[in-house]
C-alpha cells in the first residue's frame, strides 16, 4: 500500500546538493513505495487540500505549521528534528515558535541523542534517526591515499568552523609540509574561506575543488588520509567519511554522546586539533583501526536502508 506525505521544508533549487531529507524521500519512495507531496513557505497553502496521510515537518518555523496542518487535517504529525541550534543563534523568532510546538507532534526524529535532555523533548515520542551514508560506499574498493585531508560538504554555515580548520592546518603543514588540505563544497562563504586561506599563506597548500557531483565524494574521500568535520554535531559527513573506510576529526562536545567509535575528537582549539591530525598522520595503524570500525558501524546501522526502515516503522504505526 502507497503511503502518501505531506513534507514541510526549504525546497532547494534543481541540481543542488541533496541534503537528508531528499536522500530519506528518496529511500523510502524505492523501498517501500512512499509518495511525497513538498511544501515549504511559499506553497505551504497548498497543503491544505492535497490529499496526505501524516505531516512531516523540519525545522522551527514548519513545526508550528505541521502542527496546525495536520490538526486540521486530522493526520499524524512526525517533526524531523535535526541539527536545530543554528537557528537559535541566528534567528530569535524561531526559537520561540520551536519552544512552543516542539513537543506536539505525535513522534520526533532525533539525529543526536544529546537533543532529548537539551531541548527538553517528549522521550515518549523521541525516535532516533541519525545521518547516514549510502550503504553501496561500504562495499566500493578502497584506494592508496594521496598526501592529502579533506572536507567536503557545503560552504555556507560558520558552524564548520572553517577559520579553525585553516588555522590548525596552518599548524600541522609547518610539521608535514607535504600534506595539503583539499575542501570539496561549494557555498556563499567560498570566496571569504578562500580569501581567508591566502591571507594565511597557504594559497599553495589548500585546493578548492568547488562543487563535486555525488557519486565523486567517495572517491575524494578514499583519496585522503581522513577527513574534517568541525561542526557540533554528527553530520552526514562524519558518517560518509566512515562509509569509505577513513576517520573524521570531529569537535568534542554533543558527538561524543553519541558513542561513534570512527571519530577522533579534539578540543575547539587550533593547537588541539593539529596535535590529534598530527597524530593521525603518522599512525597509519589507528587510522586503517578507526576506518575499519567506521565501515562496520555504516553497515551495521548508519545507512539510509536502516534509517528508512525506521521511518517506515514509526509511520506504519501512526497512520495504522
Amino acid at each position: 500500500m502507497q503511503r502518501v506525505a505531506a513534507f514541510l521544508d526549504e525546497i532547494y533549487p534543481p541540481g543542488d546538493t541533496k541534503g537528508r531529507a531528499m536522500k530519506l524521500m528518496e529511500k523510502l519512495s524505492e523501498k517501500y513505495g512512499y509518495k511525497f507531496f513538498r511544501y515549504d513557505s511559499r506553497t505551504a497553502h497548498k497543503a491544505l487540500v492535497a490529499p496526505f496521510e501524516i505531516v512531516i515537518a523540519r525545522a522551527p518555523l514548519y513545526f508550528a505549521y505541521g502542527y496546525y496542518l495536520s490538526r486540521l487535517r486530522g493526520v499524524p504529525l512526525i517533526n524531523d528534528f535535526r541539527d536545530p541550534y543554528m537557528l537559535f543563534y541566528e534567528r530569535k523568532f524561531f526559537p520561540t515558535l520551536f519552544l512552543l510546538h516542539r513537543n506536539r507532534g505525535d513522534a520526533i526524529s532525533v539525529t543526536m541523542r544529546a537533543y532529548i535532555a537539551e531541548y527538553r523533548l517528549d522521550p515518549a515520542k523521541v525516535f532516533y534517526n541519525p545521518n547516514a551514508a549510502p550503504l553501496e560506499w561500504t562495499k566500493l574498493p578502497d584506494r592508496a591515499p594521496k598526501n592529502q585531508i579533506c572536507y567536503v560538504g557545503n560552504v555556507v554555515s560558520r558552524h564548520n568552523n572553517f577559520r579553525l580548520m585553516l588555522t590548525a592546518f596552518g599548524r600541522l603543514v609547518q610539521l608535514h609540509p607535504h600534506l595539503k588540505l583539499v575542501i570539496g563544497g561549494y557555498g556563499s562563504l567560498l570566496p571569504e574561506v578562500q580569501k581567508l586561506a591566502a591571507d594565511m599563506g597557504l594559497g599553495g597548500k589548500v585546493q578548492f575543488l568547488g562543487r563535486i557531483a555525488y557519486e565523486d565524494v567517495p572517491r575524494l574521500i578514499s583519496e585522503s588520509l581522513f577527513g574534517l568535520a568541525l561542526n557540533p554535531w554528527l553530520g552526514q559527513k562524519h558518517v560518509e567519511y566512515a562509509a569509505c573506510s577513513r576517520p573524521c576529526l570531529g569537535l568534542r562536545g554533543r558527538i561524543d554522546s553519541e558513542d561513534a567509535p570512527w571519530i577522533v575528537t579534539a578540543d575547539p582549539t587550533p593547537t588541539d586539533i593539529a596535535e590529534k591530525m598530527a597524530y593521525l598522520v603518522s599512525d597509519e595503524n589507528l587510522r586503517s583501526h578507526l576506518g575499519r570500525a567506521g565501515r562496520m558501524e555504516v553497515r551495521r546501522f548508519y545507512n539510509w536502508d536502516t534509517m528508512a526502515d525506521l521511518w517506515h516503522a514509526v509511520i506504519q504505526r501512526l497512520v495504522n
